[in-house]
């Protein structure tokens, strides 16, 4: 990422906080999913200077570490429920290890494989979901794998 960029998450996430909105949430349940594992990414990158998470055991540690409540907050039973959309039922696609640079680099943490009707979620590393049409993904990230 670019000190800029650095920056301006870094901004972001000091003026908005990592905490829960109290506003429903416009994506549903993958919504709430996705989202609270992008608030978990998104802690782990601004308390360790911005450095991917190494691997899937990684994330699953610091998901155990920052407790229940993130479970349920996203509806789920387990950490192994929160890598899962419950829109397309595959597994999120998660920046990890010297791959995740690239998506960090356009400043996306985790997305949905397939999506439905065309549209996927994205979550970001300033800590917030959005969903995408496909013209839409295929600008963010062209090739569309990390």
């Amino acid at each position: 990422m670019t000190a800029f960029a650095l920056s301006s998450v870094t901004c972001f996430i000091a003026l908005t906080g990592c905490g829960r909105s109290q506003a429903p949430d416009p994506h549903g349940h993958a919504g709430s999913v996705l989202g609270e594992l992008t608030k978990v990414y998104a802690g782990h990158l601004r308390a360790s200077g911005f450095r991917p998470l190494a691997d899937e055991a990684e994330l699953k540690t610091i998901l155990a570490q920052a407790g229940d409540g993130v479970l349920k907050r996203a509806g789920v039973r387990s950490i192994d429920d929160m890598l899962v959309s419950p829109r397309d039922s595959q597994p999120f696609v998660i920046a990890y290890g010297k791959a995740a640079r690239r998506l960090l680099d356009e400043g996306v943490v985790a997305y949905e494989q397939t999506g439905v009707s065309g549209r996927r979620l994205v979550g970001f590393a300033l800590g917030y979901v959005q969903e995408l049409d496909q013209q839409a993904f295929d600008q963010l990230l062209p090739d569309g794998s990390p």
